[in-house]
């Protein structure tokens, strides 16, 4: 039996491809491609790292989403 990592240094999906509709953002940060759609249109695409850039979509449903965020107290 194979085991399969899908830690980020090997993930499931290496030299497959995966669609991957969302309204969450922080799931496709790592893709190498994503899309942003306004009906039915595509108005952007890049990586996160040049979408997150203000000015666009894509970094102002981010900034939103982001705002929603919190961190976990550390237990002491």
């Amino acid at each position: 039996m194979t085991k399969r990592s899908t830690t980020a240094s090997a993930p499931a999906d290496r030299g497959r491809t995966v669609l991957l509709a969302t309204h969450r953002l922080g799931s496709p940060r790592n893709a190498d491609r994503i899309i942003v759609l306004d009906r039915g249109r595509i108005i952007e695409q890049a990586r996160h790292d040049e979408l997150i850039i203000p000015g666009g979509e894509y970094a102002a449903t981010w900034t939103i989403q982001a705002a929603t965020y919190h961190t976990v107290p550390q237990a002491r």
